[in-house]
């Protein structure tokens, strides 16, 4: 097995690097902590270099770099101390969509255009899937949402959230909602490393029918 980069993988390795060198000293992060506009930077990064779609398939408007591209970018971006959505959004999210068929989606990630944020965490989950409980209940005129979502990193700033939910036989189905919906649910705070999160309390929130994917 060759765990070496080729050419193109040291390349995305050391524009990154070079570029988070120069446009993020320690001085610029604490500003960044400051005015907490983090997206602006992470906006201003990809707009240059293009890493939001890094790993992404070319058939959403990524480049193709797969898993490695990814891990790439995410360990370039955590050794410069660098909060941005790259892994909720770009990775997880992007990711999530394209395995759904939902291109569109995806491909405006890739691209810049839109932030999507999954909420897969609850508080028992601990990573595990399998224990979500958010329940979506069908109501007259669409479903109705019950649980609670933790650690929602980027939530204030994101144009729509993913929220997997159980339904009536048990099994999972993904609702996507629109700024609109969700700013009231969301319970602000930052994590340690200043990142910007929230918990969504889904009291009953309802939304339409096509919101299930």
């Amino acid at each position: 097995m060759d765990l070496q980069f080729d050419e193109q993988q040291k390349l995305l390795q050391q524009s990154l690097t070079r570029y988070l060198e120069k446009q993020l000293p320690f001085e610029k992060r604490r500003e960044l902590r400051t005015s907490g506009d983090f997206l602006a930077f992470w906006k201003e990064l990809d707009r240059e270099l293009g890493i939001g779609g890094a790993g992404l398939p070319e058939g959403v408007g990524g480049y193709g770099g797969g898993t490695e591209a990814e891990m790439i970018v995410a360990s370039s971006l955590g050794r410069a101390l660098a909060v941005t959505p790259y892994v909720v959004s770009n990775v997880l999210s992007a990711s999530l969509l394209a395995d759904l068929d939902r291109s569109d989606m995806a491909e405006a990630i890739a691209s810049g255009d839109q932030l999507t944020i999954a909420c897969v965490e609850e508080p028992q989950t601990r990573g595990d899937i399998a224990r979500i409980e958010t329940r979506a209940e069908a109501v007259d005129g669409g479903w109705k949402l019950t649980g609670t979502k933790i650690a929602v990193d980027f939530a204030g700033d994101a144009d729509f959230l993913l929220v997997p939910a159980r339904i009536s036989d048990g099994e999972f189905a993904l609702f996507v909602l629109g700024r609109e919906q969700f700013a009231p649910a969301l319970k602000h705070y930052r994590l340690i490393d200043d990142t910007p999160s929230a918990d969504l309390l889904l009291d009953g929130l309802q939304t339409p029918h096509d919101a299930v994917i």
